[in-house]
């Protein structure tokens, strides 16, 4: 019987590859089966036309045909398993085999495999749960209670799609924390530095900025509308009626309000699945540098001080360009411009400046609090000095275009 404990005989670079893909594309058949199983199963349950093929919708593009493409979708989905499963588990056992020998564990390879799974379905649970939120809220609000759900936007049959989406977002929340939990172990084991690190803070960084930007973009977006509605609750313009429509234009049933709660129940969903994307993956991130085995590496990485200045960057053109825009309109008037005009008043005009200066403004003081704090954690004065000369001279930059 051969010890468990045995050296193993490392594999060349030719090996490891071919491991890795067959593993990083079985993982994703083997997700995209389980959504369309499920999927399948909670359309024939709720008596519901087919829909897409989650995940590759233009593999069947022939709807008119619902009991045959049940039978077809079904049938591929299944293949996905019966095929992805022992591949995967085959590919994956001789990676564990390999990662016996702790230098394996820090390869580049294995890190890519296991954070470009990370990065993919991390994606695919925030945008499949926030429609899967989205279409419940908006569905059980306003499908029993309008007429014409269709003027909001309300896709047909919603249960249906409400259900595949939440079944790819928990297919791909399982695989997200399988591997969550290896890159966890495989840090734990040997300190990951090197072009390993490199490719683990360029997934997750990448998480980040999507989520904080998609959040707060959204944010902004939602909050204008607000602020539109408030503002014609206040001052009527002149050539708007009371439904919101230019004269001669036909009346829907819903009125204005309804529109906005149905915009509502869909942006808040988008809101939290954005934020839930950026502080899940930056509140661990900040925890390694103070706590983990390779804090060092955490702290000198340059993927995570170019997404730090990133977001920096975005975050003040945002607030200065919108500073000059609303400035700009006030001027205006100022000048002579009429406050109120046809389907346009200087309210109007302020309330996409106003949300985003607020909402970037958050975002920008709170990155500079951020690069404040990677300074102070710095042990070499001149790479603490060059942090926020790097900071300074970024604003100044941007000072200096506008």
């Amino acid at each position: 019987m051969s010890d468990p404990i045995a050296p193993v005989r490392p594999q060349s670079i030719v090996q490891r590859a071919y491991v890795y893909v067959v593993a990083l594309v079985a993982i994703h058949m083997i997700v995209l089966g389980v959504a369309n199983i499920l999927r399948v199963l909670a359309e024939m349950a709720l008596m519901a036309p087919s829909g897409g093929f989650t995940g590759l919708p233009f593999v069947f593009a022939d709807f008119s045909r619902p009991r045959e493409l049940y039978r077809e979708q079904a049938s591929l989905a299944i293949a996905l398993l019966l095929v992805g499963i022992p591949a995967w588990w085959i590919h994956f056992r001789m990676a564990e085999r390999a990662a016996r020998a702790l230098a394996e564990r820090a390869s580049a390879l294995r890190s890519l495999y296991l954070h470009l799974v990370v990065f993919v379905t991390a994606l695919l649970v925030f945008g499949y749960g926030q429609r899967t939120v989205r279409l419940v809220l908006q569905g059980t609000t306003f499908a029993q209670d309008q007429a014409r759900p269709e003027f909001f936007g309300l896709e047909a049959n919603w249960e249906a799609r409400a259900a595949g989406a939440g079944a790819m977002a928990l297919a791909a929340a399982l695989a997200l924390a399988f591997h969550l939990r290896v890159s966890l172990a495989d840090r734990r084991a040997v300190p990951i530095a090197g072009r390993a690190a490199e490719v683990r803070h360029f997934a997750l960084y990448a998480l980040v900025v999507i989520g904080v930007f998609f959040a707060t973009f959204t944010t902004v977006t939602t909050l204008d509308g607000i602020w539109r509605r408030v503002a014609d609750a206040f001052i009527t313009l002149p050539g708007i009626n009371e439904r919101g429509a230019p004269p001669g234009v036909i009346h829907f049933e819903p009125s204005r309000d309804d529109i906005l709660r149905f915009q509502l129940l869909g942006a808040i969903p988008a809101i939290v699945a954005g934020v839930a994307l950026w502080l899940g993956t930056w509140l661990p991130l900040q925890r390694g540098l103070a706590n983990a085995t390779d804090a060092d590496v955490e702290r000198r990485s340059v993927v995570r001080k170019l997404a730090i200045y990133l977001v920096v960057f975005v975050s003040a053109v945002a607030v200065l360009v919108s500073a000059t825009l609303g400035l700009s309109s006030v001027v205006r008037r100022i000048l002579g411009d009429p406050v109120v005009e046809q389907y346009n008043s200087l309210w109007h005009e302020l309330g996409f400046p106003v949300t985003t200066i607020v909402v970037f403004g958050a975002l920008w003081l709170f990155h500079r609090r951020v690069v404040e704090g990677e300074a102070r954690r710095e042990t070499e004065l001149a790479r603490a000095a060059t942090i926020r000369r790097l900071y300074t001279y970024l604003i100044c930059a941007i000072g200096l275009a506008l």
